[in-house]
């Protein structure tokens, strides 16, 4: 009837009955009232007219588009904002635009904080340690002569018992830090998938499931990585691409630094669209076939959670897609990259799996535990971190150690530490000059010393932005853990290890 003529000269010339028509539309439910319309006259009738019987009138929203002598752009702006905070969607790139990376003055008066913390059992089991700390000497007293014991010996339970409550309520505050990745399945919400001219970075001749990404994609363009890209280069390369503007990236990755290059490279090239990295064998989903796992693919993980805390603005995702994807791989592939809510996801046997942080118990041993004995090594060992690992050992009950580092005895401290092992029990304690991400270094220390347990804790703490990083960096701190790592596995190889720490 709206749409017609004849109503609206019945409006003009009878009686229009605004009233009624806001009690009807409360009456089945309406509580969101928008005026367009030239000033807020009937936003003001609107909620005068709202029925006595109303169910919850503070529920209703009215809001004018427009009012006579203000700003257009401000009322329409302070419109959308009522609405948004009283809960309807609002699509804020559509309002004001792509936001803006630029950083922002901060206030200069002081930020009122309050921290959150996790909270832990901590607090129950401190209440229950202090039932059992040191009694008063009337207490101790009398208790010592109800059970008719020694005053010393009764004083001696309590300190025991005291001091094994407050161990607990330290473990259990440490308890409530353990964390474990877990996967879930997901629904993805439903799209229409990529749209777009899509980018497909792959290595050079060796990109596994590329007809499966591609598959995915309504329009893409291919460019090959090498094994060493150069990023100024491949910046360029991308700008120049013809066509319309790139509507995302996807990044099939070999290394690390092939990851880490193109991602640097897109920022450069002021790609607009997201970027993803897809890997295969990165991650395990649990009890499903996950295939073999590669230690690089998993370290490209690493890297892209990295860039997406850094670099918001330019990050699609991670997704690890399985050794042998089936048909369905390449409909779940686009749903994928159609997705803002998810940037963790593992493709397994036509599934998506999302990944989720969950709460972890802690599983104590039953036992005694493990303990040291033989020669044991330890990487790093007169770095702060190797030294606690040291002292450590001796206190579960090591007395020969292997210290190692770039600069061996002339380490500062090293002497100092080597003498405080001694005092702690230890018989031997050799300090060795030797780096790790040197395949021949590290096996010319253990020609020299057939260890019983490695304690790989070397490494270099070596912190960059991201779009600072370049390859020699990468080589630099993965060289010593990484590759450390690998190099002391295979060199023990059949050796009879008590324990392998990294």
């Amino acid at each position: 009837e709206l749409a017609s003529a004849e109503y609206w000269v019945r409006h003009v010339r009878e009686a229009v009955r605004f009233a009624d028509g806001v009690g009807v539309l409360a009456g089945e439910g309406v509580t969101r009232f928008l005026e367009i319309g030239p000033d807020s006259t009937l936003t003001a009738l609107a909620q005068n007219s709202l029925p006595d019987d109303t169910h919850d009138p503070g529920d209703a929203v009215f809001a004018s588009m427009l009012r006579k002598d203000r700003s257009e752009v401000e009322t329409v702006l302070a419109c959308i904002a009522a609405g948004y905070t009283a809960g309807l969607f609002v699509d804020w790139t559509a309002v004001i635009g792509e936001v803006s990376t630029a950083g922002v003055d901060l206030p200069t008066y002081a930020f009122q904080r309050e921290r959150f913390w996790p909270q832990t059992k901590r607090s129950e089991v401190v209440r229950d340690a202090e039932l059992w700390g040191s009694a008063e000497p009337e207490e101790a007293r009398e208790l010592a002569h109800t059970l008719n014991i020694g005053e010393d010996v009764v004083q001696e339970v309590l300190a025991g018992l005291s001091a094994r409550h407050r161990d607990r309520a330290v473990r259990a505050e440490v308890d409530g830090w353990r964390y474990r990745v877990d996967w879930q399945e997901a629904a993805l919400p439903p799209g229409d998938g990529p749209t777009g001219q899509w980018l497909v970075l792959h290595s050079a001749g060796r990109s596994a499931h590329l007809d499966t990404v591609t598959a995915a994609l309504p329009e893409h363009l291919l460019l090959s990585l090498s094994d060493d890209p150069d990023r100024a280069e491949l910046a360029r390369a991308v700008a120049a691409l013809p066509g319309p503007q790139i509507a995302g990236v996807v990044v099939l990755c070999e290394t690390v630094v092939q990851a880490l290059i193109a991602t640097q490279a897109m920022g450069d090239a002021k790609v607009a669209g997201p970027t993803w990295l897809v890997t295969r064998g990165a991650v395990s989903v649990g009890d499903l076939d996950d295939g073999p796992l590669r230690a690089e693919q998993a370290a490209v993980w690493g890297l892209g959670r990295v860039a997406a805390l850094e670099h918001p603005d330019r990050w699609g995702g991670l997704v690890d897609l399985p050794e042998a994807p089936g048909a369905d791989a390449a409909a779940l592939l686009a749903s994928v990259f159609s997705c803002s809510s998810e940037d963790q996801l593992a493709l397994r046997e036509g599934r998506i799996h999302a990944r989720r942080l969950r709460q972890a118990s802690a599983q104590r041993p039953t036992g005694p535990g493990w303990k040291p004995e033989g020669r044991v090594l330890i990487t790093g060992g007169t770095g702060a971190l190797g030294a606690h690992v040291a002292r450590w050992l001796v206190r579960r009950g090591a007395t020969d150690l292997v210290l190692t580092g770039r600069q061996g005895p002339a380490a500062a401290g090293a002497g100092e530490l080597v003498a405080e092992l001694r005092d702690s029990g230890a018989q031997r304690v050799s300090v060795e000059a030797c780096d790790v991400s040197d395949r021949a270094a590290v096996a010319d220390l253990l020609s020299r010393h057939r260890v019983s347990a490695v304690f790989h804790v070397a490494g270099v703490p070596d912190h960059m932005p991201f779009d600072d990083i370049d390859a020699a960096h990468v080589g630099r701190v993965v060289g010593a853990k990484a590759w450390g790592a690998v190099y002391l596995d295979e060199l023990t190889c059949g050796w009879d290890l008590s324990a392998f720490v990294v």
